[in-house]
């Protein structure tokens, strides 16, 4: 009967594609057959563009402050929450990434791919265990590119040497290529690498860029004169454009394609950096979208492109006060429907953005990490407490993931940098 139903390859991959990602993984184990079409590039791109690219979890990125260099860094723990559940709770993970060589830090993720990079070596004086050099001294770092589902990866390093202010940007493309093969079609992807200059504003940010085809970097002419620093882990892509959030109310773009970068000021006030304010940029129904919450408004924000050049439209607005979480109550917090100054101040102090997806906002309210439906006004689901992430001081780096089958080019195993480098003791 297999025979009979999948004899011709484009009808199985016709059927079969429309299965979801999680049966996939089971179905290989059936027969050499059914392995056979569920590893053919074409079968991987055709099930991509049927499937769902709805969030299928969360990956967590806690951040603490070191007292031995006065820097903010990376904490050496990636935490995964599924948005199923199991006995009614969201799946909580710490093991998602072990089947890496190393700890690493999670810096973007795009059709289910996620771009990662080493830990730094670490400087261990005064009993300071999660300390970066304390000098601008540039310092060796490993990228990875994998996909999570698969625990397909590979792994390359930047050209020249990783400085405490360069950021990334990663670019995946699932209909890829067929440079490598004719015959075959395979995805492919692409990194930028931003360089920060000595001095800001004074001197360009430099732009280099990595390609899977090739495997090698190369210095793009483009460059940008900006006098504000980027961060790093806050940024999207969208239609061949990579997006990242700069300390001087704007965004910088790099486009892979044209590689031409441009700086796009935010819409409203520039907000004041602190527990009582949080932005974020995400992306819904494929435009880049701006989150802010200052002392009174939730707003959220997307750039739209017409033939006179980019504008912000405002998308949705809510008073701060009237996100309400059922947990405030039972914590003796202040009402957040009172207006005075002191009820405002401290309900602000308990709400956070991290993240933005598909119209629904990744959110903290009181101890909980939850989500945010922009188009009902209200809070959905609990996601998690601050207890599972390990009540860290400092609002996390959240990055919302989708599954899918896509590869990435993998090298042998002997061709693998396996060598760990010390991230904690």
């Amino acid at each position: 009967m297999e025979n009979d139903r999948f004899s011709d390859h484009d009808t199985a991959i016709e059927i079969l594609s429309r299965l979801p990602v999680e049966s996939i993984a089971d179905l290989k184990c059936t027969s050499k057959r059914w392995l056979e079409i569920f590893s053919d590039p074409s079968f991987i791109n055709a099930h991509f563009q049927r499937s769902a690219k709805a969030v299928s979890g969360l990956f967590v990125q806690g951040i603490i402050y070191c007292t031995g260099c006065l820097n903010y860094v990376d904490f050496p723990i990636v935490d995964y929450i599924s948005m199923e559940k199991e006995e009614g709770c969201h799946k909580f993970c710490q093991t998602t990434l072990d089947f890496l060589p190393e700890k690493v830090s999670i810096i973007a993720s795009c059709n289910g791919i996620l771009l990662c990079r080493s830990f730094f070596e670490m400087i261990y004086e005064d009993h300071c265990h999660w300390r970066g050099d304390t000098k601008d001294v540039p310092m060796e770092i490993v990228l990875y590119v994998c996909n999570p589902f698969t625990k397909e990866w590979t792994t390359f390093k930047p050209k020249g040497k990783y400085e405490k202010r360069c950021c990334f940007g990663f670019a995946y493309d699932p209909y890829g290529s067929t440079l490598v093969n004719p015959a075959k079609t395979y995805a492919t992807f692409q990194v930028v690498m931003v360089q920060p200059p000595s001095k800001l504003g004074k001197y360009p940010y430099l732009f280099r860029v990595y390609s899977s085809q090739t495997g090698t970097w190369r210095l793009s002419k483009e460059v940008c004169y900006l006098p504000n620093v980027i961060h790093p882990h806050q940024g999207c892509f969208v239609e061949g454009v990579y997006f990242w959030m700069t300390t001087g109310h704007s965004i910088l773009t790099f486009d892979f394609k044209q590689e031409k970068s441009q700086v796009i000021p935010l819409p409203g006030h520039e907000l004041i950096h602190g527990g009582e304010e949080g932005m974020c940029l995400g992306v819904s129904e494929g435009d880049v979208h701006y989150v802010c919450l200052n002392k009174y408004d939730l707003m959220v924000w997307t750039l739209k492109h017409d033939i006179s050049g980019c504008k912000w439209v405002l998308k949705h607005s809510k008073p701060a006060r009237e996100i309400r979480h059922h947990s405030y109550n039972s914590m003796h917090m202040p009402d957040p429907l009172c207006k005075t100054d002191e009820s405002i101040k401290t309900n602000n102090s308990i709400i956070h953005p991290y993240a933005f997806r598909d119209d629904i906002l990744f959110m903290k309210a009181a101890y909980t990490m939850c989500t945010y439906n922009i188009k009902t006004g209200l809070i959905e689901e609990d996601l998690c407490s601050s207890l599972e992430l390990g009540n860290r001081s400092f609002p996390p780096i959240v990055i919302p993931y989708s599954k899918s089958l896509l590869g990435v080019q993998a090298k042998d195993k002997e061709d693998r940098p396996l060598k760990k480098r010390r991230a904690y003791e």
